[in-house]
């Protein structure tokens, strides 16, 4: 019975996961959906990892973490790596004939 529940379930998310693609990708380049991915993955991994750290300090854990808060480190160097570069390249789109496209539509009064 629970191998039932479990496929039902996983088809039931499926389902959903195509929906949520198919809103997205009418609406958002592949771009910004990679970086709205990383963002989540950095949120959630980064709140699950001091929700750890809470809980080893609740237990009277008197030792380091490097382990843990190491890896909040890693994923904010990606993070970091994955807008910056996403930044550059809307810098490169937003420019037409050479200049800024905030320059071309800016009226001179």
């Amino acid at each position: 019975m629970s191998a039932r529940k479990g496929a039902a379930r996983r088809r039931k998310f499926k389902k959903w996961a195509f929906e949520v693609w198919s809103f997205a990708k009418g609406y958002l380049s592949f771009s910004k959906l990679l970086v709205y991915a990383v963002l989540y993955i950095d949120y959630k991994s980064t709140m699950t990892t001091l929700d750890l750290c809470r809980i080893s300090v609740a237990n009277n854990y008197t030792g380091s973490l490097p382990y843990l808060t190491a890896l909040i480190a890693f994923l904010q160097a990606a993070t970091a790596t994955v807008l910056s570069f996403s930044l550059n390249k809307s810098k490169a789109e937003n420019t037409t004939g050479g200049i800024t496209y905030d320059t071309a539509t800016k009226r001179d009064c």
